[in-house]
């Protein structure tokens, strides 16, 4: 029951779309790491991962890593893998606000609270929790960012605040102090997904016990996010289209908007 409603929290920090800076890695790396069943590709990437990540474990292709942050007794987590999806519909699906509580777990409510424009958003979210446990809300906001020297899309996202949603009474406003998704396409029906997240749950929770619980989110979040991609049809926005157009070959590119019916495409 309790990682059950730890996991559902966790979830919250995932619908929204960001913008961050161009990530720069460390001089040590993960290049030692001994993946045995895990893609050649997902290989290839860990290695430029900095050391202070600690691997944890690998699930089903997923590579999870925890941080240490200095000065604070929770830890960040880092999730690697890849989802058989292309990057558009991944994007569709974690834009889709309205939508998320089909896939997030005891998720009461997920609103759009401001939306600055289609790349730019922040969001509410109430996620319920077993009694005792009060439930948790959230106020995120979200950007965009399309790295073309990367070739690869980032999704960055930070608490916020907004006078119109105050902290409720018998609610424990979380804090998500930063998390990064960073979306690779490769082809055009697969996306290499690198998730990190640093996040308080507040409240009653030991930070022993969200360690333990959150360590299980890279592969809880991932596994769930594929599911609901090939549960949705293709629905992509003009932006996003413009956006992926910047980081894939036409050839990819034309390949994607192929199961868009032509009378449907935007």
């Amino acid at each position: 029951m309790m990682t059950h409603f730890l996991f559902s929290f966790f979830m919250l920090i995932t619908s929204l779309v960001f913008a961050a800076p161009t990530p720069t890695f460390e001089l040590s790396s993960q290049a030692g790491l001994d993946l045995k069943n895990v893609d050649p590709r997902i290989k290839e990437y860990v290695k430029k991962i900095p050391s202070s990540w600690n691997f944890e474990y690998e699930k089903e292709g997923v590579v999870v890593f925890s941080k240490k942050v200095e000065g604070d007794s929770l830890m960040a987590f880092k999730g690697v893998a890849i989802i058989n999806e292309s990057i558009l519909k991944v994007l569709q699906v974690l834009r889709n606000v309205e939508d998320s509580h089909l896939w997030t777990p005891s998720l009461r409510i997920k609103e759009m609270a401001e939306e600055y424009d289609y790349l730019n958003a922040v969001t509410y979210s109430i996620t319920e929790l077993p009694w005792p446990a009060d439930p948790r809300d959230s106020l995120m906001h979200t950007i965009l960012k399309v790295i073309p020297e990367m070739k690869a899309m980032n999704v960055y996202s930070t608490s916020s605040e907004l006078e119109k949603y105050p902290p409720v009474k018998g609610i424990v406003r979380a804090i998500v102090h930063e998390s990064n998704f960073y979306l690779y396409p490769l082809g055009e029906s697969q996306t290499l997904m690198d998730l990190d997240a640093l996040v308080d749950p507040k409240g009653m929770i030991p930070t022993s016990l969200a360690n333990f619980v959150q360590k299980k989110w890279p592969y809880n979040f991932v596994t769930s996010l594929e599911k609901r991609t090939h549960e949705v049809g293709p629905d992509f926005h003009p932006l996003f289209i413009k956006a992926v157009s910047k980081i894939v070959s036409k050839k990819v590119f034309d390949k994607m908007l192929s199961v868009v019916p032509s009378d449907k495409r935007k």
